[in-house]
């Protein structure tokens, strides 16, 4: 059984890599959304895998505040987690959607860690991603023009 801050879905398994485009996509849809947009009209998919890091939060929102996961009750800390994730899943279902529409089968692979970038690496190397479409950070140093 995985631990919580190594949990693979294996809903990607069916997959086979030399034909699938995997897209990395963020909590937010309409921030990741022109990324897997871009990569569906783009690329001549027939499968596509949306790879998500969860970050499980560190300050849980309570009545009175924010208080750091470490000071609940096991049973509420499990509590939150389980909303975490139905969210998740919720916006992995929004994307996947997005892909059907397009006619592009797609199916959902997440890891919980606590930095996306180590798990977006560790995401790679369990399923030997070889194409990986990701979108830039929302950092104007990005979107600057340099000639």
């Amino acid at each position: 059984m995985a631990t919580m801050d190594a949990e693979i879905s294996e809903e990607s398994m069916s997959l086979a890599n030399d034909d699938t485009v995997y897209v990395a996509v963020g909590k937010d849809v309409g921030e990741s959304k022109s990324t897997l947009l871009w990569a569906l009209q783009n690329f001549s998919i027939k499968k596509a895998c949306l790879v998500h890091v969860h970050q499980p939060a560190k300050m849980i929102p309570l009545i009175g505040g924010n208080f750091p996961a470490s000071r609940l009750e096991q049973h509420e800390l499990r509590q939150f987690r389980e909303l975490e994730r139905k969210i998740m899943h919720k916006v992995l279902d929004d994307y996947l959607l997005l892909c059907r529409r397009a006619g592009v089968h797609a199916e959902k692979l997440y890891i919980e860690k606590d930095e996306i970038g180590k798990g977006i690496v560790e995401l790679m190397y369990q399923h030997a991603i070889e194409k990986l479409v990701m979108g830039a950070a929302a950092d104007r140093h990005y979107s600057e023009y340099n000639p």
